[in-house]
């Protein structure tokens, strides 16, 4: 099934609206997977005469899609839809941060090449025709510095990207850190991807329906009591255990931890150095994460605001179930300037883990 008979299947199955702005991307998706379809051209006889002129007529490439828009407003779910209807194996979708994760764990294994990144990428493609990224940002100074290199082996290696993301392509790792070295990378993805936007201000994460005995604020000893009787209901059939979980050769501090749960408070988490790494290993080992007493943070707390959104993203883009209490409702958990676009994001995301969509929802599911 294609992607757009899948999209036009649930919006018949599920009475989802039909919206222009997810229409006109999946028209985009739908020329993408055709052209990926396709067989390859034949390669043409060579000759005496061909080998002495010695010009290779350049591969045909195929231009990824670079889809961008406003927070909840179908991205993922769009891309999702794509990534399914690929009828092959080749194929890669996954956090930007986890996949940085694994280029570094390369770059270790390279570390005696002058030019490792070339090397890695030869590594990588068989494995991927397609390369998804959701939610595509660029916030550490030595991802960004990688990227060009990286983008530019992967094109040699006809590795076709896509990309979800809330910015447009020019606005990528603004006022970052040696930014002038970044810019070779918005360039690659310019010329690489068919930029497309989905123009839309509507929300469809704040629709959802939120689950009782999920998010509970204002935090106090009452929530504190609830949050630790889900803690037992889920860890039922397991001895539960407090003290420290090692992650990446580093302690955190857990109030209590069964075989798919941990609980943990706010400040152990997100109040000490972390790296968006440790997120995504915790996101692997658990599927329920229990939080007690999220605050409301301002932009004098921009450092633990964006380890908290580091989180966040971990565990929505690896489907963990998530509980927790906060002094404020979520789209009221950050009053600062610097964060606000990027927390408004994380606000949604919030919205839509304590509800009963993302209760139900596998990935896949849809399908």
């Amino acid at each position: 099934m294609s992607p757009k008979q899948r999209y036009e299947q649930n919006l018949e199955l599920h009475g989802y609206r039909h919206d222009p702005e997810q229409a006109n991307a999946i028209d985009h998706l739908q020329t993408l997977y055709h052209e990926l379809l396709e067989p390859p051209p034949a390669k043409k006889t060579s000759s005496f005469f061909s080998f002495l002129n010695k010009k290779k007529s350049p591969e045909q490439t195929i231009k990824g899609i670079y889809l961008w828009g406003g927070v909840g407003c179908g991205k993922t779910y769009l891309m999702d839809i794509f990534f399914a209807s690929l009828p092959f194996s080749e194929k890669k979708r996954l956090h930007f941060q986890r996949f940085m994760q694994e280029v570094h764990q390369h770059l270790q294994h390279f570390s005696q090449n002058e030019n490792p990144l070339p090397l890695i990428a030869q590594q990588l493609a068989p494995s991927m025709r397609v390369l998804c990224f959701d939610e595509f940002q660029v916030d550490d100074v030595a991802d960004a510095m990688l990227l060009a290199g990286l983008l530019d082996a992967l094109k040699q290696q006809n590795v076709v990207l896509v990309f979800t993301s809330n910015i447009r392509p020019d606005d990528l790792y603004k006022n970052g850190l040696q930014r002038q070295r970044f810019l070779p990378a918005i360039e690659l993805i310019k010329e690489n991807t068919t930029e497309v936007l989905i123009a839309s201000d509507i929300d469809y994460r704040l629709n959802s329906t939120v689950v009782p005995h999920r998010y509970f604020a204002p935090h106090n000893s009452n929530s504190e009591h609830d949050l630790q009787q889900r803690f037992i209901e889920f860890s039922v059939g397991h001895q539960p255990t407090t003290g420290l979980l090692r992650i990446n050769n580093r302690d955190i501090t857990a109030l209590g931890q069964s075989e798919h749960v941990i609980w943990f408070h706010f400040e152990a988490l997100c109040c000490t150095p972390r790296a968006a790494s440790d997120y995504l290993e915790i996101s692997t080992q658990f599927s329920i994460i229990i939080i007690s007493e999220i605050p409301q943070m301002d932009s004098s707390a921009d450092d633990v605001a964006n380890r908290f959104i580091q989180l966040i993203d971990a565990l929505y883009d690896n489907q963990v179930l998530l509980i927790a209490s906060g002094q404020q409702a979520p789209n009221e958990l950050y009053t600062g300037d610097r964060l606000a676009f990027p927390f408004k994001r994380t606000s949604s995301r919030l919205i839509e883990m304590f509800s009963e969509n993302y209760q139900t929802r596998k990935r896949g599911s849809f399908l």
